[in-house]
């Protein structure tokens, strides 16, 4: 990390700053990547759902959404 200050104290600080923004903006990050697949994975179900209601087989419903047959017969079950 580049030395901002002469004074060691105010670049302790300084440096703890910037860790710290650094921190915050990854987790930032990687919250917005957990969000999109969360929706992602939220409009599987839905269009899983709603081709199960339109009488779909399963076979096709595993094709079109990635979803495995299994979890599919668990969104059949509810």
């Amino acid at each position: 990390m580049q030395k901002l200050e002469s004074d060691p104290n105010i670049q302790k600080k300084i440096d703890h700053v910037v860790r710290k923004f650094e921190w915050d903006k990854k987790w930032k990050e990687e919250g917005r990547e957990e969000g999109r697949e969360e929706g992602i994975e939220k409009a599987r179900l839905e269009m899983a759902r709603t081709l199960l209601k339109d009488g779909s087989s399963l076979g096709y419903i595993s094709k079109v959404t990635g979803l495995t047959i299994d979890r599919i017969k668990q969104l059949n079950q509810k």
